[in-house]
């Protein structure tokens, strides 16, 4: 017989079913391929990666050994990339379908139709640059609406990046990740401004049309990149973004690459710039093809050092710059204008903060609160538990001592309880309960503690009774007001607050909670003896006053048994 060999996720034990994000162990037969993970299904699109490479680095050589014109080879070149990019946008729209069909709601799917409209805007300009080289002698650069399509993908892009950081982490803020992004793409902007940018346009010798698309390419790249990496500080990172994030920086680098170029006269078509462009190209549909999971991303600890400052890093260096730029010419409106939208971007981007930490602090008090509220409260009646008697009762013990006042504290405990959880139902002897408790609120201050220690058992804190030499009339006095309210027999009606379950057995009920009574003990603190410093313990006060409640208990069930022993 063919034993096959269970794997650790298949064997019996305790490490209980796999997730639902991870494959369940090997395929249960032949013929049933292996699940891999997300960046292995990538494998296969290192081919292409390679294969467009290469095409692309040998249109350059064979263009010069074979005498085609220039134009004709970068023709070619245009062709490809807009062959490839008509991919792309297949692969996106076939991605938001997906996800739109398999539930992953708006929020997941929206940001891959936005990727969707900026690869289809990228893949008109492409598809025109191509043929305006190949029909007409026009020069595409300088093509109105081959740079409108171009810009319309630069600025959807950043937009969708943006959504997707929004869908993959939902806590982390949309607005304060696009002013990280604006923050840092915009440093960027100055710096390539002082840099390139500037010169290039004020030569004339590329057309301005090229210079807002690249930087209109650089802001969008930086936008993109800092709106990854905020969520990589937030959570830990989805491998669409990393892959979308790598193909935008590697479009900025070759579209400045090619400004460059074509500014110096050394740019020719194919080679490794448009290597760079096919390899962009390739990462936005491994991103497109790449599984991220169906639930959000797992938080990780919030990352302090470089990754803390990166939307400033640019800001700074472009500041710096601008000044040192200052002490050799005039500033020009470009110059002024960009650094006076940075410093606005940068006071926005602090005051959002200091918004967001007020909520995240209110919210934090409110928790705090409501957990406060759970662990010292009595859930079923509303009353302080054992934990916040305690700790109330030392703490107006020591105020005590030292003001030379008295605290009474009172033990009380429900006679015949059981009884009626037995007749009745728990449901009666909850009611009973909360119908007790009331009526101790009811006798006693405002400002004294009201407790719940468990069971049928209750206790009374009186912090401030009086002097010490009245502590035992004020104890006194205290344990009457208790009977007296006691004393009265509970109801199925008169007692049973609103939403409870009515008793079973009306008759039964009365019998019954006719029967129940109260057992009380009271004890003021001088009637303690206190410690060598003078000072009460709790646990003291506490055990005297139990056992002052279970003496009167016995005394209740005596005269009970003696009134019993006459009516036979």
């Amino acid at each position: 017989m063919h034993h096959r060999r269970l794997t650790d996720r298949q064997r019996p034990g305790p490490q209980g079913p796999p997730s639902p994000t991870e494959p369940s162990g090997a395929p249960d037969g032949p013929g049933v391929p292996e699940q891999r993970g997300p960046w292995r299904r990538l494998l296969p699109l290192t081919w292409l990666a390679g294969a467009a490479a290469l095409l692309m680095a040998a249109v350059g050589p064979l263009r010069a050994r074979l005498g085609v014109p220039p134009v004709v080879g970068q023709a070619v070149v245009d062709l490809l990339l807009a062959a490839l990019s008509v991919a792309v946008l297949v692969l996106f729209v076939r991605r938001s379908l997906r996800t739109a069909r398999s539930g992953g709601g708006r929020r997941r799917t929206v940001p891959w139709v936005v990727f969707s409209a900026a690869m289809a805007f990228y893949a008109a300009a492409q598809g025109r640059f191509a043929a305006l080289e190949l029909l007409t002698a026009a020069d595409p650069r300088r093509d109105p609406g081959t740079i409108a399509c171009y810009l319309a993908a630069s600025v959807l892009a950043p937009v969708a990046v943006v959504l997707a950081v929004r869908a993959v982490h939902p806590s982390t803020s949309r607005l304060r990740t696009l002013l990280d992004g604006l923050l840092a793409g915009g440093g960027l902007f100055v710096l390539s401004w002082l840099g390139v940018l500037g010169a290039a346009l004020a030569s004339g010798d590329v057309p301005l049309a090229v210079v807002v698309f690249t930087a209109g390419t650089v802001v969008g790249a930086v936008v993109i990149v800092t709106a990854s990496m905020a969520l990589a500080v937030r959570c830990r990172q989805t491998p669409s973004v990393v892959l979308l994030a790598a193909g935008s920086v590697l479009m900025a680098v070759c579209q400045v690459t090619f400004l460059l170029l074509v500014r110096s006269g050394s740019f020719t078509p194919g080679g490794w710039i448009s290597v760079g462009y096919v390899l962009a190209l390739v990462a936005f549909v491994a991103a497109a093809v790449v599984e991220d999971g169906d639930g959000p991303a797992r938080a990780r600890p919030r990352l302090r050092g470089p990754l803390a400052v990166l939307p400033y890093l640019p800001l700074l260096v472009a500041v710096a710059a601008v000044l040192v730029e200052s002490t050799r010419r005039q500033l020009g409106l470009v110059e002024l204008a960009s650094t006076l939208v940075l410093t606005t971007v940068l006071v926005l981007r602090q005051a959002l903060v200091v918004l967001e930490n007020g909520r995240l602090n209110r919210e934090l008090r409110d928790r705090s609160a409501a957990l406060a509220h759970l662990a010292y409260t009595d859930q079923l009646t509303g009353l302080a538990n054992r934990t916040a008697f305690t700790g109330a009762l030392q703490e107006a013990l020591d105020s005590a001592v030292d003001r030379g006042r008295s605290v009474v504290v009172a033990f009380c405990d429900l006679d015949g309880f059981k009884a009626v959880n037995d007749a009745c139902g728990h449901a009666a002897g909850d009611a009973l309960l909360v119908a007790a408790s009331r009526r101790l609120r009811e006798a006693v201050r405002s400002g004294d503690v009201v407790a719940r220690l468990g069971g049928d058992e209750f206790a009374v804190l009186v912090e401030d009774a009086g002097p010490a030499a009245d502590g035992t009339r004020a104890a006194s006095e205290l344990r009457d007001r208790l009977r007296c309210a006691m004393s009265v027999p509970f109801t199925a009606d008169t007692d049973r607050p609103r939403g409870t379950d009515r008793l079973r057995g009306a008759g039964d009920a009365a019998s019954v909670l006719d029967q129940v009574s109260a057992s009380v003990g009271t004890v003021a603190s001088s009637d303690v003896a206190a410690s060598p410093s003078g000072r009460v313990d709790a646990h003291d006060l506490l055990r005297e006053a139990d056992h002052r409640m279970y003496a009167a208990k016995r005394r209740h069930h005596a005269a009970r048994s003696r009134r019993a022993e006459r009516t036979r």
